[in-house]
């Protein structure tokens, strides 16, 4: 940026540029949220498997309007990587998680879909959980 005072170019080209960088800047900012491991408030995967849930109930005093996350697997088949997503809150959605959490704490596998015009946070569509219940994970016992 310091090399902009020196150059030899108008006021205005001068701007553009430092406008440009710092569109830049915020355009990278915001994207890279995206491969930090934040939540994702993009559209949940038609079938998946529910591995874990958090809920953040609406609050007053800290100004937010509350959210739900999931932390899923698609159960399509695909070896994709677990991933976070966030929805809306609603006191229907926080007695689903709650169930499912229950569930999950007595090792019962868990599994969602989702409808199809189900969008993420603040979406339409129903969310839809459980798919079905699970038996157990197995362990596998090493043989002597």
């Amino acid at each position: 940026m310091l090399v902009l005072l020196r150059l030899n170019v108008p006021v205005w080209v001068k701007l553009v540029i430092i406008l440009a960088m710092s569109g830049g800047y915020l355009l990278h900012y915001s994207t890279l949220k995206s491969f930090l491991g934040w939540p994702s408030s993009e559209a949940l995967p038609m079938q998946f498997e529910i591995l874990a849930t958090d809920v953040q109930e609406p609050s007053a005093t800290q100004s937010g309007q509350g959210a739900i996350h999931f932390w899923v697997r698609s159960a399509t088949g695909s070896d994709e990587a677990p991933r976070a997503f966030q929805q809306a809150y609603s006191k229907s959605l926080h007695q689903k998680a709650v169930d499912i959490d229950r569930a999950l704490k007595s090792g019962k596998r868990q599994f969602g879909h989702r409808s199809g015009d189900q969008t993420g946070v603040g979406g339409k569509g129903e969310f839809l959980l459980p798919l079905r219940q699970a038996l157990p994970r197995k362990t596998e016992s090493k043989s002597q």
